[in-house]
């Protein structure tokens, strides 16, 4: 169905932003090729470090919580966070995206130790460090920050995305979403580039 084809997005749709950027096929590639020459849409994919933190984290306690699991079985996200940023970022010139967008939620270093602290900052700098390669190679492009910006230690980074994110689909009233917004936006975060998120109502009356 035209629901399946990027083409048929709206041309009202500023940006479109693939949650899966890698193994698109030939018929994607082409249809994103026509919108930005037909509707001047842009075309940006989502590196999405929170859902690749959880899956090590329920990797890791199937293999404490098994009988034949051994600490050799448990994996590392300092380890293997290197990589997987390597891997993501590769797909930037693979596939001619026109940006980036960082999905980074983090924890907030308020009630954190010292050495929890200096671990979540080590994790940063491998995120926003290899990252701030590829923006500063490509000023031109679009990079986005989705997430939990007061979570950043560095906030200097913040400044150099075109728009912060606020994943606020679930909110049902303003207050909440004015609590939320205000709550992120901190010392040091950028405000004049903030972008909230809706769902909106189906057209189908009987769609719940």
């Amino acid at each position: 169905s035209q629901a399946h084809h990027i083409k048929s997005v709206p041309d009202k749709v500023d940006i479109i932003s693939l949650m899966y950027g890698d193994n698109l096929t030939d018929t994607e590639l082409s249809e994103i090729e026509a919108i930005r020459k037909d509707k001047g849409t842009k075309v940006v994919y989502t590196i999405d470090y929170e859902t690749f933190r959880q899956e090590i984290v329920a990797h890791n306690k199937e293999v404490e919580e098994s009988d034949e699991g051994t600490e050799e079985d448990l994996r590392s996200l300092a380890n293997e966070l290197p990589g997987f940023m390597d891997q993501q970022l590769a797909l930037f010139s693979k596939y001619n995206y026109d940006g980036i967008s960082i999905y980074y939620n983090g924890q907030s270093p308020e009630f954190m130790t010292a050495a929890q602290v200096a671990e979540m900052r080590a994790l940063q700098d491998v995120i926003f460090g290899k990252l701030a390669t590829i923006m500063n190679a490509n000023p031109t492009k679009l990079f986005m920050f989705e997430g939990t910006p007061n979570n950043v230690l560095d906030k200097t980074i913040l400044k150099y995305f075109s728009y912060i994110v606020f994943r606020t689909y679930s909110v049902t009233s303003i207050y909440i979403l004015d609590e939320i917004v205000s709550k992120q936006l901190g010392e040091g975060v950028p405000a004049d580039n903030v972008i909230v998120c809706a769902q909106p109502r189906s057209t189908n009356e009987k769609d719940t």
